[in-house]
Order: C-alpha cells, then structure tokens, then sequence
C-alpha cells in the first residue's frame, strides 16, 4: 500500500500533442515575415525561420521580436498578422485529435484528475482547435498566452493551471 495520492491535475499542451495542426503555425510564422518584406526563399527568410524553429513553444509576440531585434514596430506589424494568418489557416484546414487524444485524458479524468490544455496561441485559436477537433467537453481548463504574464519557458501557464483547479 502507497501513500501516494492519485494524479489530480494532467496539463496537456495542445498543438502536437492532442491536436495536429497540418502546419498551420509555420505558415502563419511565415505569411507574418513575409508581411515584413523578409520574401520566401532568400536567405534572409531562411535566418528569420530558423529563429522560429529554435524558439518554438515561446509566445508568437516574443519570437517576432527574436526575429525583427532591432526593429520593434515592425514585430509588432508581424505580430498582427501572424495573428490574422493562424485565424485563416486553422480555418482552412482540417483540425484532427492525434491518437490517444480522447481516450487518455478521459481516462484520467474517469479517475478523478482535472483536464488542462495550455497553449501560447491566442484565445480564438485554442478555442477554434478544441472545438473543431471535437475535444472541448474533454477539457476542464484551457488557458492561453493572454492568460499568463510569461510564457514559455517560464512556468506561469502550469501554475495557472494549478490555481484554477
């Protein structure tokens, strides 16, 4: 016999983890520097995507700024649309949970653990990739980038999870 309590809190990311996203993130990263003039197929566009390839899992805002260092207003401008693109581009393709998406969490929650999804896209796209993908009544919380001060690496997404189970 253990003395070790049972799992009450699962924080599940959502992106490749319960949802495949066809690509929908690369695309809107590069539709937003290719806003900035930063065209597809020059070295420059190579450099600007490798900056989003080593930062991946950061917030959208930050790696536009890792991308544009010098140039504020204009990671600012990529931010916007990138925001614009990632709404088209979840809207145009097809949202499906990967294998396991539904089965492990319910049976997680069937013994008694709370079910949180995080993600560092905005609200309308974790709320477009739940309900789409047919895992929104899996969820208890959902939380995204708007909903902490920091994302990743920092911890702020799993602490708020916490607080709010």
């Amino acid at each position: 016999m253990t003395d070790i309590p049972g799992i009450t809190l699962a924080c599940f990311g959502l992106v490749g983890t319960l949802v495949a996203d066809d690509g929908a993130i690369e695309l809107a990263f590069a539709e937003a520097i290719a806003t900035q003039g930063v065209v597809s197929g020059t070295s420059a566009f190579a450099r600007s995507m490798a900056v989003v390839h080593r930062a991946r899992g950061q917030a959208p805002a930050d790696v536009l700024r890792a991308v544009f260092p010098e140039n504020q207003p204009r990671a600012q401008a990529a931010q916007l649309a990138f925001d614009r693109s990632l709404a088209g581009a979840v809207g145009r393709r097809v949202v499906t949970p990967v294998p396991g998406a539904r089965e492990i969490p319910t049976a997680l929650a069937a013994g008694g653990c709370r079910i949180c999804v995080m993600t560092i896209m905005p609200r309308r796209e974790l709320t477009m990739l739940l309900q789409a993908s047919g895992l929104r009544d899996v969820v208890n919380v959902a939380l995204c980038a708007d909903d902490v001060p920091r994302g990743c690496p920092f911890p702020d997404l799993a602490l708020a999870a916490m607080l709010r189970t």
